[in-house]
């Protein structure tokens, strides 16, 4: 025998290497497996199907308990931003950009959130959201049973600020095509109320606080009242002022309209013809915001 042959039979062929070396590797792996599955515990060894239905279905569980907890969470504190917005933030509404900012919500999130966060408020505080022009305000829906003491300040300035609101309901006129009243004709009306912006009020003090042509003043950053400049081809400037986008959600024309003829001592209410057009105008601008705002919280827009 020559030396070729004897070294052809010590040396195993190169295909032979890989076959042992690939047996070797399998027999490593069934060896892991064989001590992963003594590690299963007796009551998932003896069902593999539940094993297998156990790992895919607990992460799932989890992550689906974490999810509920955390939506739960952004909900309760939207409800408590939305009452903190309705006194300090400007036009005492939440604007969407800022909630989804603050509370990391998307904005198919957003609604969602909102339309919970809403619900909360009214089971806990007969308030109703209102979502309108990317804002949400909080309005009112049911009458607060009890006495409770008020701030004598807080009444006052209540009370100027519904005969404002009265003044420049009455003020208007579809015939005359009059839709706002300037500053001039709003300090003639203080005057009347014996309010001045010359001097301070013993009562509200500068009166200009409460309402001036300036985001800061009171009602006007409430989102009571709302005010607009223009200028005439001399540069004059003019001041004009309407009902913010509060009054329109939270007054009553109607009930407006009533108190003003009972001040006045007209009880023929359907006289003031001028004013029972703008009702009609104010309560369908208030019911289409109602309706989009809903639509909005269902994800419908």
């Amino acid at each position: 025998m020559s030396s070729s042959d004897e070294d052809d039979r010590v040396r195993p062929s190169r295909g032979s290497q890989r076959t042992r070396k690939s047996q070797k590797q399998s027999t490593q792996k069934s060896g892991i497996s064989q001590r992963a599955s003594q590690r299963v515990s007796p009551i998932e060894a003896n069902d593999d199907m539940d094993v297998e239905e156990g790992t895919s279905t607990q992460p799932i569980q989890v992550s689906s308990q974490v999810s509920q907890s955390s939506r739960a969470l952004k909900v309760r504190h939207l409800a408590r931003h939305l009452l903190h917005a309705s006194t300090n933030e400007k036009d005492g509404a939440l604007k969407d950009a800022l909630a989804q900012k603050m509370h990391f919500l998307s904005r198919r999130e957003y609604f969602h959130v909102l339309r919970e966060a809403s619900g909360v408020l009214e089971r806990s505080f007969g308030c109703k959201v209102i979502h309108r022009n990317n804002q949400s305000h909080i309005v009112r829906t049911q009458r607060i049973e009890g006495d409770y003491p008020e701030d004598t300040m807080a009444q006052a300035k209540r009370g100027l600020l519904s005969a404002i609101l009265m003044f420049i309901f009455v003020s208007k006129s579809k015939k005359s095509n009059v839709d706002c009243v300037t500053e001039a004709v709003l300090q003639n009306f203080l005057n009347g109320l014996g309010v001045s912006y010359d001097t301070p009020d013993p009562v509200f003090g500068d009166i200009r606080k409460l309402i001036s042509p300036s985001h800061t003043a009171e009602f006007i950053h409430e989102g009571y009242i709302s005010f607009a400049k223009s200028s005439d081809r001399f540069e004059t400037q003019t001041f004009t002022y309407d009902w913010g986008p509060r009054a329109l959600l939270i007054c009553e024309p109607k009930d407006i309209l009533k108190s003003f003829c009972t001040i006045v001592k007209d009880d023929d209410v359907d006289m003031w013809t001028d004013q029972q057009e703008t009702v009609k105008l104010v309560e369908e601008e208030k019911r289409q915001s109602i309706i989009k705002s809903e639509q909005y919280m269902q994800g419908e827009k």
